[in-house]
Order: C-alpha cells, then sequence, then structure tokens
C-alpha cells in the first residue's frame, strides 16, 4: 500500500512541465509572477501577480485556460483595505497532475475594469 504523501507528491517531471509552461507565459509577454508557490505535499501551483494588476490576472488566466479571476470580500492588509482575487485551483493543458491559481489584489477602492 501507497503511502498518502506518495500519491499527493509532485513528481520532478510535473514541477518542470509547471515551470515550463509559465516560462512559455513570459516568453510570450506575459508579466513575469511576483510569486511562485508550490507545494512539497499537495498538487497545486499558485502564481501571484503585481497588487493593481487586474490586465496581467486576466492574461496569465485566459493563457493558461483558467476562468477569469474573481473578488473576495475586502480584507484588511497592513492597514489597508484590499479586495482580493483568485482564479481559484484547475486543471491546466499540458501539465497533467497539477493544478494551477492565479492570485492577485487591489485596493478595495479601485475600479475594476472590464
Amino acid at each position: 500500500m501507497r503511502s498518502r504523501s506518495a500519491t499527493t507528491t509532485p513528481t520532478e517531471a510535473q514541477r518542470k512541465a509547471a515551470f515550463a509552461r509559465i516560462a512559455a507565459g513570459v516568453a510570450t509577454g506575459l508579466p513575469v509572477p511576483e510569486g511562485i508557490t508550490t507545494s512539497a505535499n499537495h498538487r497545486f501551483v499558485s502564481l501571484r501577480i503585481a497588487q493593481g494588476d487586474m490586465q496581467g490576472m486576466r492574461a496569465w488566466a485566459s493563457f493558461l485556460g483558467l476562468p477569469a479571476p474573481t473578488a473576495t470580500k475586502p480584507v484588511k492588509i497592513v492597514g489597508r483595505m484590499t479586495t482580493l482575487f483568485t482564479t481559484d485551483f484547475h486543471d491546466v493543458a499540458g501539465v497533467p497532475g497539477l493544478r494551477f491559481e492565479i492570485l492577485g489584489s487591489l485596493n478595495a477602492d479601485a475600479e475594476v475594469t472590464e
């Protein structure tokens, strides 16, 4: 019987595929993510896009085949109200076994344009 961690730990090939997909996005002109988070114990990849860059969040979501980012309720971060945006986790073509999400934020009083 395989241990639980053996079934949820991403393989080196999966991690390489994830980073290759991210590099391909940057090569097409998408903004370089401010942060990329992977987990040794889960099959998730999070891309954090620069604060206030809704266009960049949408462009990454489109490139990866994810739904458009949606807003969460405003939260207070370092004394300032901020609206967080996420795509939640979804599968991405060419990266089997890993799920991606896009994260970003806007000042809570910033206007969101389509």
